[in-house]
């Protein structure tokens, strides 16, 4: 198989160059062979339109985004019918262009698709097109802007969020005259209007023809210009009408880890061709060829035609322009005094270089053809850029000037390999190794030799074109630290081809199998420390940003892998879009701490306004018109939130909202939100990208607008974003059973440290506002919600920053101390076992349902009320302790409607026959609850109304009717084997399941006022009193116990006395609070636990060690059991093989690494059952 992108991995530490002097470069890019990086080659992954005639062979185009806003028809132009002719002319189509007889024509009013223009005064549309005439005639173009039609409430509202409050500008138009040559020609025009004006706004233009009575016009365009950063009116290449420029066209970015660790920061020297186009009359911006740094304002390399800076202080600035419109030499060169620029070998500016520094250079990013601070391309074409580790002399920058042939001209390589990275290695990595890709002319076979603190020699057999190949490596057979490590490839004829040396690093375990605590997002950068303060174990990372820090402390990463946006500029391509973005994903190879990947997270698109399709994205009402047979009928639907607005010609309902079939509005929204949103194709893509990448690799989504956003990842993600306990508790169960009707295993909960509802909610202290942060006993509260409402993998946390600011700085958020330190010993001590312990786990089949289908809720929604009725009743439902599942039309592939005794209709007005249908024939075994917006009968109709009130739509008081009736359905049961009763206020309960165990899961939901409900601007959000400091209180559990039952409390690792009332036990707890108990419920005592320690162990083995935990029946114990296990060296030394350790049905291997450099001597080894305290210690000698 070729791959299209040959670099998978950077590469990290020091590459043997060719040549020790200097002479070759560190990287040349030619647009006509494979990237050079070093020894390595990288395929070019540019995309194919932007190749030119270079000034060797082939050159490449970097040119900035655009899009044409004019139609298809027009833009070509494929007729004559979007054109006007003038009086006394006519338009006709001939070889493929628009031949005009007479004087004029124009194109009518049309929708532009300008964006508002924040940075410069005012922005423009610039139209251009080609004109072919008679020689020495001449055409004038000239565009304006229709009268802008905003009203004064709308000019109030721009200005109001506007920097810039001045009366808004008066539109210009603009004309220019051209002389025609006889050839085809380029001509443009401008039109400028107020850059907060620029939305919706609609333009005309009018083509003038004197001295001839005929000419023709092709490659019509008008685009947005005079848009940051692009100072300029210039016109782009031409591209199709409603088409904008490949996202990866704009520039090459380079984010391998040689170009980070090897770039001469101290001295050296780039240098390229360069075609710089410019029309008369149209100056050009100063568009950057290169760039190499972090990211905004942080050192950096930048080049433009007019200004280099390397890195320091100091800068070489010109006062001339630079020879456009033909192909110039350029070459830039520093070193520790001072900074050069020459042009076509003659030196033209020169500056001082002082203070040059650059930390974190792990986080650059090289590109060429563009700079990402911010992102600006270089509207040029490039040719032959060479970087050099050295600075060149003025005699050998000439030579390259005015050479004839190319530097390094194309030779025939057997054997190439691809750029690729040595990241540290982890002890418990069962498949260490570096990935090769390798690139033979010919099939055959290669020795490959790896040396380091032992010696690997392999053979491979490559098939002709690009290889695959994985050297093994044992980071389990020497203790943590570093060394140096040699690749030797030998050919078939043991000729050696390439050699490789770079220091390595082998880290303790980072166990990737157990859970992991995410933090996600936020208003700043939180340092890691503070996150691993908080039990925080993983990190979500964009390109480049976390994952040496996240590695050097020993965390897990998960990539926050986002592309969506280059789809849509991509004109929705997915595989060119995947094409120009796979690189970030294979990049990430090798990193066994890189656990996850976050696929296009809250990726709606700007698409979403289906009314925009047939000007905007006609590429998608194509596609669903292919899929679907119709035209979608964008008047009758609407997607925030999702349902259908009105009833369609096909939809017939009968008086009491009974329909036959779904109309075509129906029909469109269900087959966009589960396939046809464009994200879906292509985190499809991304989720197989991100599998040939790391086959383990755990790829998921959120949130989740519909059951197809989740059917190919492992797992979903969701909000809970909320105040009160309930509501976290009902969000998550509704969340879960989206997850689960698509079929997926694994959840991940999200909760928030501080509050995000609507928006940021505020405080006030000492006349100073800020933004609230949650106190430590909701989020507390919370976490036990996470692992009992749902069957958690992970966990994530949003916005941890909140806390850090709170903290250390309250600049933005409400001050406050402690809060890290208390939440990090509970999350370390009481939560992770737990979660360790309730991972995944089933629980008891749910006896009510929430009955929510898309056939029910798409033509039910109005006004966002149904959505609100669905969040009261989960809320309340959580609230009074009813076990009840949330379910969705695809919920039913799952579970049948007919498993449930109580189904609860929400705002059920109208429904589909089928479903009509099914509910009458369950009613006799079910009871069926309604509200008056159903009109429909049923046996044994339970009818329960509430009130709406607009202004405050979640008061708690608004469904008060409800209320008996679940607290009738609380004390009859509904599918849970137990109850627990706070004594001075309300408890949540939950039940967990595995194997035969039980887990019964407490928290306290009983709640008081304090410090931050003093301070809280809103003092009743959603509806509730703010409370939020939890009440410490006893708490009475009544469980359904069989015969021989023992019970154990998991946090204290002791029985649990209890009386027996019938077949009940029951016991009290103390719950802390906010806090949470979790007992677990085994037939038979856990009794017995015995090691079986290896015989002969030897330095460089893995030695594993038997447990087994039985019964008081002499079996071995069911279910799962979590383990607290400690290794000491023969030093006295805590290994990294001790930890958390999980054990199934029983038994449970505990391999400990021992390195070839590891202690001789006498070792231990302690293992702590969690449940019930259950201790073995041994001692074993190492030799």
């Amino acid at each position: 198989m070729r791959f299209p992108f040959a670099v998978i991995l950077p590469l990290s530490g020091i590459l043997s160059l060719a040549a020790d002097s200097g002479k070759e470069p560190l990287l040349a890019v030619d647009f006509d062979s494979p990237i050079r990086i070093g020894q390595t080659r990288k395929d070019n992954p540019l995309p194919e339109n932007g190749y030119r005639e270079g000034r060797f062979g082939k050159g490449y185009c970097f040119e900035r985004p655009a899009v044409n806003f004019l139609p298809r028809p027009v833009a070509l132009p494929e007729s004559a019918k979007g054109f006007r002719p003038g009086a006394g002319s006519s338009l006709s189509i001939a070889n493929a262009a628009l031949s005009l007889r007479g004087a004029s024509f124009s194109i009518p009013e049309f929708e532009t698709d300008l964006k508002q223009e924040t940075v410069f005064p005012r922005t423009a549309l610039t139209i251009s097109c080609e004109v072919k005439g008679p020689r020495g005639a001449q055409v004038t173009v000239s565009v304006h802007f229709a009268p802008w039609k905003a009203t004064d409430a709308q000019k109030e509202k721009i200005l109001a969020g506007s920097r810039k409050k001045e009366p808004f500008s008066p539109d210009s138009a603009g004309s220019k005259t051209y002389r025609l040559t006889g050839e085809w020609q380029r001509i443009a025009a401008f039109a400028e209007t107020d850059g907060r004006c620029a939305a919706n706004r609609t333009a005309s233009v009018e083509m003038i023809l004197s001295g001839a009575e005929e000419a023709s016009f092709r490659h019509f365009q008008a685009e947005q210009t005079m848009r940051h950063p692009y100072r300029t009116h210039a016109p782009t290449s031409w591209l199709p009408g409603k088409n904008s420029r490949p996202a990866g066209s704009s520039g090459l970015c380079l984010t391998d880890q040689f170009l980070q660790q090897n770039f001469p920061i101290n001295e050296g020297t780039a240098a390229l061709y360069a075609f710089l186009p410019e029309e008369p009359g149209f100056p050009r911006a100063n568009s950057p060829f290169f760039g190499f740094g972090q990211g905004w304002r942080k050192p950096m390399w930048q080049f433009r035609p007019r200004r280099f800076e390397a890195g320091a202080s100091g800068a070489v600035s010109l006062k001339k322009e630079l020879p456009s419109n033909r192909w110039i030499h350029l070459a830039v060169t520093w070193d520790k005094k001072e900074s050069c620029m020459y042009v076509d070998g003659k030196l033209w500016g020169q500056s001082s270089r002082q203070n040059c520094s650059m930390e974190g250079r792990e986080k650059c990013v090289f590109s060429i053809g563009k700079t990402l601070w911010p992102e600006e391309s270089a509207d040029a074409v490039l040719d032959e850029f060479l970087l050099f580790g050295r600075v060149l002399p003025p005699e050998e920058i000439a030579q390259l000037a005015f050479s004839n042939k190319p530097f390094m001209p194309p030779a025939g390589e057997s054997f190439r390999i691809a750029p690729f990275s040595v990241h540290p290695f982890f002890r418990d990595d069962p498949n260490a190794g570096i990935p090769l890709e390798i690139h033979a002319e010919n099939e055959g076979k290669i020795r490959a030799e790896l040396e380091s603190f032992e010696r690997i020699a392999k053979e491979f057999s490559l098939k002709q074109g690009w290889n695959r190949i994985h050297l093994p490596f044992h980071p389990d057979r020497r203790s943590p630290g570093k060394g140096l490590l040699r690749i030797t490839l030998y050919d078939g004829n043991g000729k050696n081809f390439y050699t490789f040396s770079a220091p390595y690093e082998v880290r303790g375990a980072v166990r990737r199998d157990l859970v992991r605590i995410l933090s996600w997002g936020g208003d700043g950068e939180t340092p890691l420390e503070y996150l691993q303060k908080l039990g925080i174990n993983a990190v979500n990372t964009s390109p480049g940003k976390w994952e040496e820090e996240a590695t050097r402390l020993g965390m897990l990463v998960n990539f926050d892998f986002r592309n969506h946006k280059e789809l849509q500029k991509n004109n929705f391509d997915v595989l060119k879009t995947l094409q120009e973005s796979r690189n970030e994903i294979h990049r990430m190879r090798g990193r066994y701490n890189w656990y996850g990947t976050l696929l296009n997270s809250e990726a709606y698109g700007a698409w979403g306004n289906f009314s925009e399709w047939k000007t905007k994205y006609p590429v998608l009402l194509d596609h669903a018109r292919k899929s679907l047979g119709f035209d979608p009928p964008f008047d009758l639907l609407k997607l925030n939130p999702m349902s259908c607005r009105r009833e369609d010609t096909e939809f017939a309902k009968d008086e009491s909202g009974i329909y036959e079939k779904t109309g075509c509005a129906y029909r469109f929204l269900d087959w966009y939100v589960n396939e046809g949103h464009p994200v879906i194709a292509l985190n499809n893509a991304n989720a197989k990208t991100v599998r040939e990448a790391d086959p383990q690799n755990l790829v998921w989504t959120e949130p989740g607008f519909s059951a197809g956003i989740f059917r190919q990842t492992d797992m979903g993600g969701a909000w809970a974003y909320l105040v009160t306990l309930q509501e976290v508790a009902g969000k998550l169960r509704r969340e879960w059973g989206r997850i689960r009707s698509a079929g997926r295993k694994y959840f991940q909960p999200t909760l928030t440290m501080y509050y995000w509802i609507n928006s940021r909610e505020k405080a006030v202290l000492d006349g100073k506002k800020y933004f609230m942060t949650r106190s430590v006993d909701e989020l507390k509260a919370d976490c036990w919600a996470a692992i009992g409402m749902v069957p958690m993998h992970d966990l994530c946390f949003f916005n941890a920053y909140a806390w850090y600011d709170a903290e250390n700085t309250g600049q933005k958020f409400l001050p406050g101390q402690g809060m890290s330190d208390e939440f990090g010993r509970f999350m370390k001590q009481e939560f992770y076992p737990s979660a360790l312990l309730l991972r995944d786990t089933e629980e008891p089949p749910a006896r009510v349902a929430l009955f929510v289908p898309e056939e029910i809720s798409f033509y039910s929604e109005k006004s966002w009320e149904y959505y609100r009725t669905m969040c009261m009743w989960e809320r309340n439902l959580s609230l009074y302790n009813i076990h009840f599942d949330v379910v969705y039309s695809a919920s039913l592939t799952q579970r049948a409607l007919e498993d449930y005794s109580i189904v609860i209709l929400p705002m059920a007005s109208k429904i589909s026959r089928e479903l009509h249908e099914r509910l009458l024939a369950l009613a006799p075994k079910a009871r069926i609850v309604a509200d008056n917006h159903c009109k429909r009968e049923y046996p044994g109709l339970l009818r329960l109304n509430y009130t709406h009130n607009p202004g405050r739509p979640y008061d708690q008081k608004t469904f008060e009717n409800i209320f008996p009736f679940l607290k009738e359905l609380e004390v009859s049961g509904t599918g849970r084997s137990f109850r627990a009763e706070g004594k001075s206020g309300n408890v949540m309960y939950f039940e967990r399941m595995y194997k035969g165990v039980r887990f019964l899961l407490v928290v306290n939901n009983h709640w008081t006022t304090g410090f931050l409900s003093r301070c809280a601007a809103d003092q009743s959000p959603r509806g509730f009193e703010y409370r939020p400091y939890g009440v410490s209180q006893p708490a009475v559990l009544t469980v359904s116990e069989a015969a021989e039952t023992v019970i154990y409390d998991f946090s204290t690792g002791r029985k649990v006395p209890f009386r027996k009332e019938g077949n009940h036990a029951i016991f009290e707890t103390v719950l802390a609070p906010g806090g949470g108990k979790l007992f677990c419920v085994y037939p038979s005592a856990l009794s017995r636990l015995e090691m079986t320690i290896p015989k002969d162990i030897r330095r460089g083995e893995t030695a594993a060690f038997r447990c087994v935990l039985t019964d008081g029946t002499g079996k071995n114990a069911p279910g799962r059991q979590i383990f607290r296990v400690e290794v000491t060296d023969a030093d006295g030394r805590q290994t990294d093989d001790g930890g958390w350790h999980v054990m199934e049905d029983g038994i449970l291997s505990v391999p400990v690494r021992i390195g070839s450099d590891a202690p001789c001597g006498t070792w231990k080894i302690t293992v702590s059952e969690h449940t019930s305290a259950l201790t073995s210690t041994h001692s074993f000698s190492v030799r």
